[in-house]
């Protein structure tokens, strides 16, 4: 090879490797922990040589040696990945939930995992992704309908946001940027704060939390509890930030949020030591055989519902983006058939519908018109 050509060579490596270096350096990757915060991280029980790990020390098994595997599997099964048209959501406005409602328990499904609840007087977020794309860059990972039932921007105040995990769809930079200022206090697992600090958020308006560690939002009750998963925004942070599940417990109910997790026997740990549930949103979409350690299957969510005592069950995770190769009705409808089955009492509103405990509980099957 002549000189000329390998000096090209070395040039457009190194030129790459600086750009790559540069775009990680943007800020919707997030923040490492530093000083005390990373003291705190490395004396929690769950971070093992220098990684967080799932009960028994386990490792999520997500390495580049599937993808090629994953990515023919993608290719070749014939399926409806996306809705052949855009779902019909509901929009709305502001206005619906500057209201305060002392008694009432009420939770707006905005798609995915994101969530507006309203309890007992108070209102929070969890894990409100808002944006188009559950992924660093913007042409990746799209959502399935062009907008949300509200944006973020015209979020009424909040007593709150709780995050789960710092996987992009369901923590999102530019939500975060917008609802920042509309916000009081922020709850998040170890190491997540990270990214909110380098992102505006106010030190002393976040409290980052470790598994079975109890905290209040006014008279609530806010327990972290665990869940069967892994993290990270990019590949070298993988696993440096914790994720869990959240029991919220006020006077009227108490109800439990599964955030991300492959099935195991927390569930059973959590219902016996917090359970019973009035309402549990669990998981039901995106699993594949490949990853059956970080998603549960439907009929998995089923069995995790009852072994947590739930008495009535919200599907989430599903209804916005791909993030697997099944088709995008699949979770749902095999989450309705196991809940007939097994006599469970399953909610399903549509994006951007309010529920309101005990009094408007949809069931109708909306995506058969999608």
């Amino acid at each position: 090879m002549p000189v000329i050509y390998l000096l090209a060579f070395i040039g457009t490596i190194l030129l790459l490797y600086v750009l790559v270096r540069l775009f990680l350096l943007t800020p919707v990757f997030g923040a490492e922990s530093k000083g005390e915060y990373a003291d705190r991280i490395r004396n929690s029980p769950q971070f093992i040589k220098g990684r967080f790990r799932n009960y028994g020390a386990k490792r999520a098994d997500m390495t580049f040696s599937k993808m090629p595997k994953l990515m023919r599997e993608s290719n070749t099964t014939k399926v409806e990945r996306k809705p052949k048209r855009n779902i019909e959501w509901i929009k709305r406005k502001r206005s619906d939930f500057e209201e305060t409602h002392t008694d009432d328990f009420r939770a707006t499904w905005f798609g995915h995992s994101a969530l507006l609840i309203e309890m007992e007087g108070l209102r929070f977020a969890i894990d409100p992704m808002l944006g188009q794309a559950a992924a660093p860059v913007p042409f990746a990972v799209r959502r399935f309908h062009k907008s949300v039932p509200l944006k973020a921007k015209d979020f009424p105040e909040l007593d709150a946001v709780i995050y789960t995990h710092d996987h992009y769809d369901h923590l999102d930079y530019g939500s975060v940027k917008k609802l920042k200022d509309k916000v009081k206090h922020w709850y998040a697992p170890l190491g997540v704060g990270a990214h909110l600090r380098r992102w505006g958020i106010n030190p002393e308006n976040i409290t980052e939390v470790d598994w079975w560690e109890e905290n209040t939002l006014g008279h609530l009750k806010l327990i972290t509890t665990s869940n069967q998963h892994f993290s990270g925004r990019t590949f070298a942070g993988r696993d440096k930030t914790l994720w869990c599940s959240w029991v919220i417990e006020g006077r009227k109910n108490k109800i439990y949020f599964n955030g991300d997790s492959g099935y195991y026997d927390g569930f059973r740990i959590i219902g016996e030591k917090y359970g019973p549930f009035d309402l549990c949103f669990m998981e039901c979409g995106q699993y594949h055989y490949m990853w059956k350690e970080n998603h549960m299957t439907p009929e998995e969510s089923v069995v995790a519902f009852k072994e947590l005592k739930g008495e009535k069950l919200i599907p989430i995770h599903w209804g916005a983006f791909t993030l697997a190769p099944h088709s995008w009705t699949d979770p749902i409808e095999r989450m309705v058939y196991s809940c007939e089955q097994e006599g469970i009492e399953l909610i399903t509103p549509r994006i951007g519908e309010t529920v309101v405990l005990g009094e408007y509980e949809p069931r109708e099957n909306w995506w058969d018109n999608n």
